[in-house]
C-alpha cells in the first residue's frame, strides 16, 4: 500500500507540473509519456494506478484517446501484462466516450489469447460489438485462433464466413490457422480439402501453409501425403525449411521407414539447410530403433563437430540402445558425458 501511495503522489506530482506548463502542450504530454513508460518498464504498474493516470484532469485540454491507445499498446508490449489487468483495461475502455478504435482492443483481446484465456475472448469481442465497436481482420483473426485452440474449429469457420459478410477478405494467415485447427481435431480429410480449395480459388499457399499441413500429416500418420508436398514445394516457388524437413524426417522415422529418412537428411544437408538438434534426435532415434547404436554414435558425433550441442534426449537415446543391446559399460561412458 506504501509503494502505491509513493507512486500515486509521483503521479500527481507530475500532473501538477504538466498543468502548470501549459504553453506548449506537445512538451509537456511527451514528459507525461515518459513517465508512464518508465512505469511501465518498472515491471509493476497495477491497473488501479494506470486508471488513475487517465482519469481526473490530466488530459482536460487535450484527447486522451490516442494517449490510451499508446499506454494500452506499450503495456501490451512490455510481456508482463497480467490476465487482470487486461481485463480491467478492456473493461475501462468500454467505458471511455469517446471510444477508442478498435487497436486497443484488438491488443488486449490478442494478449488475452496468448494467456490461454480462450473462455474469455469471445465474451469480450460480443461487448464489444454491442457497444458498436467494428471488428476489423486482425479481430477476425484472433478469434478464429482462439477458437481452434479451443478444438472448436467449425466456430473458427463460422467467424470465417463473418468476414466476408463485415465486407473483409480472409487472408493465407486465417486459413493457415483453420488449417491447424482441423489437425488439432484429426480432421484430416476436411484439412487436405481446405488446402487444395485455398489455392483453387488463388491464394498462394507460403512456406507456414506447407509447414502446417507437412507437421499435420505426419503427426496423423499420412507421412506418404506429407512427402508428396515436399515434393510439391519443390517444383514450386516455396523452399521447404528445417522445420518441415525436420516434421518429415521424424515422421518418416516414426513410420519405420528410416532409409527415406536417411536420404532426405542428406538431400537436406546438400541443400544448404542446416540441422538442429531436433533434426539429429529424429535421426539417432530412427537409427536406434534398428539397434544400429554406432550409426547413433556417428551422427552424435556429426552434430558436435557442426557446432549442434547434443542435449538430453540425444544421450538418452544412445544410452537407451546401448542397453539393449548389452553394452552397458559404453552406455555408462555415454551416461557421464550427459552429466
Amino acid at each position: 500500500m506504501k509503494k502505491l501511495f509513493e507512486r500515486s503522489v509521483a503521479a500527481v506530482v507530475m500532473k501538477k507540473k504538466i498543468k502548470v506548463s501549459t504553453s506548449n502542450p506537445q512538451f509537456t504530454i511527451a514528459h507525461f509519456e515518459q513517465f508512464v513508460r518508465e512505469r511501465i518498464k518498472s515491471g509493476n504498474l497495477g491497473i488501479e494506478e494506470a486508471k488513475g493516470l487517465f482519469d481526473n484532469s490530466l488530459f482536460d485540454s487535450y484527447d486522451s484517446i490516442p494517449h490510451f491507445g499508446y499506454f494500452v499498446r506499450d503495456r501490451c508490449k512490455s510481456g508482463n501484462l497480467g490476465i487482470e489487468e487486461a481485463k480491467g483495461l478492456f473493461g475501462y475502455a468500454i467505458q471511455m466516450r469517446p471510444l477508442p478504435s478498435i487497436y486497443p482492443f484488438n491488443q488486449l483481446l490478442g494478449v488475452l489469447n496468448k494467456l490461454n484465456e480462450y473462455s474469455t475472448v469471445f465474451p469480450l469481442f460480443k461487448t464489444m460489438e454491442s457497444e458498436g465497436i467494428r471488428p476489423n481482420l486482425i479481430t477476425f483473426s484472433i478469434l478464429i485462433n482462439c477458437f481452434c485452440l479451443m478444438g472448436k474449429v467449425d466456430f473458427g469457420f463460422a467467424v470465417a464466413g463473418n468476414i466476408f459478410k463485415s465486407g473483409f477478405e480472409p487472408n493465407i494467415v486465417i486459413f493457415n490457422t483453420l488449417l491447424k485447427g482441423l489437425f488439432k481435431e484429426n480432421r484430416v480429410k476436411d484439412a487436405i480439402q481446405l488446402f487444395y480449395k485455398i489455392t483453387e480459388i488463388g491464394y498462394t499457399c507460403t512456406d507456414v501453409t506447407y509447414g502446417t499441413m507437412v507437421d499435420g500429416l505426419c503427426k496423423t500418420g499420412n507421412v506418404d501425403q506429407a512427402f508428396k508436398l515436399l515434393q510439391d514445394m519443390k517444383n514450386g516457388n516455396c523452399k521447404p525449411d528445417i522445420v518441415i524437413y525436420s516434421a518429415l524426417i521424424d515422421g518418416l522415422c516414426k513410420d519405420n521407414q528410416i532409409p527415406k529418412a536417411l536420404n532426405l537428411f542428406e538431400e537436406m544437408i546438400c541443400k544448404g539447410v542446416v540441422p538442429n538438434v531436433f533434426t539429429y534426435n529424429c535421426i539417432i532415434h530412427g537409427v536406434c530403433s534398428l539397434g544400429m547404436w554406432k550409426d547413433a554414435e556417428c551422427y552424435v558425433n556429426k552434430m558436435v563437430n557442426s557446432g549442434v550441442t547434443p542435449n538430453i534426449v540425444t544421450f538418452n537415446l544412445v544410452i537407451d540402445a546401448l542397453c539393449k543391446d548389452g553394452r552397458t559399460e559404453k552406455a555408462q561412458t555415454h551416461s557421464r558425458h550427459r552429466s
